[in-house]
């Protein structure tokens, strides 16, 4: 079998409504509410990008801060100048442990203390 790409993730928050505005915002994404036999979710996309944010208001914080979710980038400075202008606190670094598609990195959380990353390959 042969793995072609991620198709999506589902990542679990307490509140969609606490990410809805972050996502939408900082990265121009489609945020669509749906609730469907008593629970409510984000369908969260672009052209290029698509997942879940789940609603479930007795999800730990210790579980949702175990969660990372990470995009590439075109340019990590235009991400690094967003984040700044949000006042937004973030870390960078750089991995280079595989043996192709290393990457410079920016990580901050959202709301819900998520790990978010944008990765820019070098």
């Amino acid at each position: 079998m042969e793995l072609r790409s991620i198709d999506h993730v589902t990542l679990y928050v307490s509140s969609i409504h606490k990410v809805k505005e972050f996502y939408s915002d900082l990265f121009q994404l489609s945020c669509n509410e749906v609730t469907s036999e008593g629970l409510s979710y984000l369908i969260v996309e672009n052209e290029a990008v698509h997942f879940f944010i789940m609603e479930d208001t007795e999800v730990s914080p210790a579980f949702v801060a175990k969660q990372h979710i990470s995009f590439e980038v075109e340019e990590l400075e235009t991400v690094i100048a967003k984040l700044e202008s949000r006042k937004l606190p973030y870390e960078t670094g750089y991995y280079d442990g595989f043996k192709t598609r290393n990457y410079r990195w920016c990580e901050w959380l959202d709301p819900e203390s998520i790990r978010v990353e944008c990765v820019q390959y070098v």
